[in-house]
């Protein structure tokens, strides 16, 4: 309908989707260069708000493709590749309101997955939600408010992060 919602699976490669909405942009109009970031990228949306399923078990023809789909590693957790996946859909100064666990920002195995929202988003806020506000799930969540970074701003994060990683690795050596 007008509200332009879909129902599919999420993780799908862009040039599967039949909607114009959801399929990959051209090289021409793509904002980000494959340089910075190799999948494609839809960028038609101004907002993304999701409420993603937890922890879900991807089919195995999805889990197939992830590589080519996605950065963040194929055992990242489902909650992780949707906030890749919002990244894909979002315009340069896209909005982004998502529902997390409290994994996302505070478990060691998912700091690829912050890694990837310092580098492609501004954090605008995190809205740490009270403990069972899900009836069916005790899982921690937080409300996580972010802005997609624009190209420039994704450049000038990845120079700032070489030249500290350079200082940190001369006072590791040292």
């Amino acid at each position: 309908g007008s509200a332009h919602v879909f129902k599919d699976d999420a993780f799908k490669p862009f040039s599967s989707y039949s909607d114009v909405r959801l399929r990959p942009c051209s090289e021409a109009q793509r904002t980000v260069d494959r340089t910075s970031y190799k999948p494609d990228l839809c960028e038609s949306f101004d907002v993304v708000i999701s409420n993603p399923p937890f922890g879900i078990t991807i089919a195995s023809e999805t889990r197939a493709k992830l590589n080519k789909t996605f950065t963040l590693p194929e055992n990242t957790p489902s909650e992780g590749l949707f906030l890749e996946r919002c990244f894909q859909l979002l315009k340069p100064k896209g909005r982004l309101a998502i529902v997390l666990p409290e994994s996302v920002l505070n478990a060691k195995e998912m700091a690829d997955v912050r890694l990837f929202l310092y580098r492609y988003y501004h954090l605008r806020a995190i809205v740490t939600m009270p403990r069972n506000i899900f009836i069916d799930t005790p899982t921690l969540t937080s409300l996580l408010f972010a802005q997609k970074k624009t190209a420039d701003e994704i450049k000038a994060w990845e120079a700032w992060w070489l030249a500290t990683e350079a200082v940190v690795e001369s006072k590791v050596k040292s």
